[in-house]
């Protein structure tokens, strides 16, 4: 395999691996954020993209290759759909712009019904260093123009309610802004090869910015719980090298050695990520019954 393939495949896996990470941290988390459920439904479904390219590019037939084609183009239908979720409720403005998220969604789904026709891809070709790569077919510059455009228009909302909260208030939407920027970049590169652009993808790695980026403005700014997070991403990043260790050995038995330290590692990694939780509710409890034995204190002083 080429070395400049290896860097797009591992590019894709790598931005799998970290959207999974971003997407399971919310769902450790609960439901005590009502941003948790889009943000969890934008990483699996840029999870399922990354993967499917990944699968594509490594696939040795042509079936197995079209049927990676059809799994990542269902994840990407999808990605400007839950993205523009995930800014509606960081942003308040669900219940204001609800109707195109609805209309979003429709539109998503009936491309989905024709994603195995031809008018959608019409074959998988050689192109550049790629043995397998999609031709657009007459209906896929209208999914390419969707998705930009639901892209593009909840950017627009992010960025109006940047400038209309202070700038102690905004920063946190400051970095989904600019990361959200360099993400679409670096993975809507990939739509100039569908076309026959022949511009190859280099910046197809900035797609997993995307979600470190926010992770980082996860812990610094506090949109969830900064200690779970740092929890699971300690824990994911460690079931990730084991993962990778697993997949690289050159023989059995550092193979079976390397699947062992995974399998000990998750066990661990799962008690270590429920103690934190527990640790943390058990820590709210208390503060929460401190506000209010201060508050009876309070009142009993006035009496």
């Amino acid at each position: 395999m080429p070395l400049e393939l290896d860097y797009y495949s591992l590019s894709l896996f790598i931005g799998g691996v970290v959207a999974l990470i971003s997407g399971a941290s919310v769902f450790f988390f609960g439901n005590k954020q009502k941003i948790g459920l889009p943000w969890m439904l934008l990483n699996i479904t840029t999870a399922v993209w990354s993967f499917g390219y990944f699968s594509m590019l490594t696939a040795e037939s042509l079936e197995a290759a079209r049927l990676s084609d059809w799994i990542l183009h269902w994840g990407a239908l999808f990605i400007p759909v839950f993205y523009l979720y995930f800014i509606l409720v960081l942003t308040d403005a669900f219940q204001k712009y609800r109707f195109f998220l609805y209309t979003a969604f429709a539109v998503a789904v009936g491309f989905a019904a024709v994603v195995p026709s031809d008018t959608f891809v019409t074959t998988l070709s050689n192109k550049y260093i790629f043995m397998f790569a999609p031709e657009a077919g007459v209906l896929y510059i209208y999914f390419t123009a969707f998705f930009f455009l639901v892209v593009l228009f909840a950017i627009g909302i992010l960025f109006r309610k940047i400038f209309s909260l202070p700038s102690t208030d905004s920063l946190r939407l400051k970095y989904v802004f600019s990361s959200s920027i360099v993400g679409f970049l670096g993975g809507g590169s990939v739509f100039l090869f569908t076309f026959d652009i022949n511009i190859p993808p280099y910046s197809l790695v900035l797609f997993t910015l995307y979600p470190l980026v926010i992770t980082y403005a996860i812990l610094r700014h506090n949109l969830f719980e900064t200690k779970i997070i740092t929890a699971e991403l300690l824990v994911f990043g460690l079931w990730t090298l084991f993962l990778f260790r697993t997949l690289l050995s050159t023989s059995l038995t550092e193979q079976i050695l390397n699947l062992v330290f995974l399998v000990v590692t998750v066990l661990l990694g799962i008690f270590l990520i429920l103690s934190v939780i527990k640790e943390v509710r058990l820590r709210e409890e208390l503060e929460n019954i401190t506000v209010e034995l201060e508050k009876t204190n309070a009142r009993l002083q006035e009496l």
